[in-house]
């Protein structure tokens, strides 16, 4: 564990829960509510879907959807025989997932108080929402409560040793100083793959793969697809691909030991 004690702070959660119910009124692509732009979301449905195919949760198998947005996860995990659960902290998003997923229970959920019963569910999936938490450590112990032994945690967030880190930090210093401020307002909390995995064993969890989820403007997306083909080159004794500097965000693959 990388020993980095993170601070809550309710109010920068309050912050995300409030921006995201105004994201889902204003109405628009999965896309465009979720924040991102639709090369970002089709990438990131392609990471989880490959890893899900990939370790084959059994068809009909239960699964929880943490931050589930507009569902649009939910829907792909549902076209893969399994039967998924949604939940979000954002009523907005909740409503809009209402009118787009079929036959998917969803429901309000807090991270750090889930409203589910001990080893309820056999997989989950959380992506983009890490980022959103001032600190993690109870979101991620009730991760591990409501999941059976042996299930699967697919879990996308930003990372914070890449190129892309370090140009949000730069440009966001200095819009501060534009405005005359010695500091950048927190917007998203940034986690190294080994921080994040630390505190997941600490919760409960077996690290089984780090990969990297590279995204790149037009014109470069054909590098996106060579560094996926990299990712099985590890950093030596770890599992954290080789070129992880290089993507903004990474998947994290867990095992509820």
């Amino acid at each position: 564990m990388s020993g980095i004690e993170e601070k809550s702070d309710a109010g920068f959660e309050a912050d995300w829960r409030a921006r995201f119910d105004r994201f889902a009124s204003r109405g628009g692509s999965d896309a465009t509510i979720s924040g991102w732009s639709e090369h970002g979301l089709a990438r990131r449905l392609r990471a989880i879907s490959l890893t899900v195919e990939r370790h084959s949760p059994k068809s009909g198998c239960r699964m929880v959807d943490l931050g589930c947005g507009t569902g649009i996860y939910c829907d792909t995990l549902q076209a893969k025989g399994l039967k998924p659960v949604g939940a979000d902290f954002s009523l907005g998003m909740l409503k809009r997932a209402a009118t787009i997923t079929k036959g998917v229970r969803l429901c309000a959920a807090d991270l750090n108080a889930l409203p589910f019963a001990d080893q309820q569910f056999g997989g989950l999936v959380t992506v983009g929402v890490l980022q959103h938490l001032s600190q993690v450590r109870g979101a991620l112990g009730e991760m591990s409560r409501v999941l059976e032994p042996g299930a699967m945690a697919y879990m996308i967030t930003l990372n914070r040793w890449s190129f892309h880190s370090l140009a949000a930090s730069l440009i966001g210093t200095l819009k501060a100083w534009r405005r005359g401020q010695w500091k950048a307002q927190k917007h998203a909390v940034r986690r190294s793959a080994g921080n994040l995995q630390g505190q997941a064993q600490a919760a409960g969890f077996t690290p089984v793969e780090v990969l990297g989820v590279y995204l790149f403007p037009k014109g470069f997306h054909w590098l996106e697809v060579f560094l996926d083909r990299l990712d099985f080159i590890k950093v030596p004794g770890s599992k954290r691909p080789l070129f992880l500097f290089m993507a903004n965000a990474y998947q994290l693959v867990l095992q509820r030991s």
